[in-house]
């Protein structure tokens, strides 16, 4: 049986500053951004997960945007990555 790639923390460069990128279980929410780290739960569907690691990089990346426009920005990138250009995760 294939399983899914397992994510792994790293840290990279977003919007010109070091980020540190965390994944692991959290209680009560999906994604954080705060200072300079990004951390992501992974437990959630994967088309989830991708909206969610696009609209935390959204926080990061544009910090003055208001949550309503993360949220449709995320929406948007999400339907052209999972729906049109069929991105998931590598299987091995």
């Amino acid at each position: 049986m294939k399983r899914l790639q397992a994510l792994h923390n790293f840290t990279a460069t977003v919007a010109g500053r070091k980020t540190r990128w965390t994944f692991g279980t959290m209680r009560g929410v999906l994604g954080e951004c705060a200072g300079d780290a990004i951390t992501v739960n992974p437990c959630q569907a994967e088309s989830e997960l991708l909206g969610t690691i696009v609209h935390e990089w959204l926080h990061r990346t544009f910090p003055d945007l208001s949550e309503d426009a993360v949220d449709e920005r995320e929406a948007e990138l999400q339907a052209i990555l999972w729906h049109h250009l069929g991105y998931r995760r590598v299987l091995v």
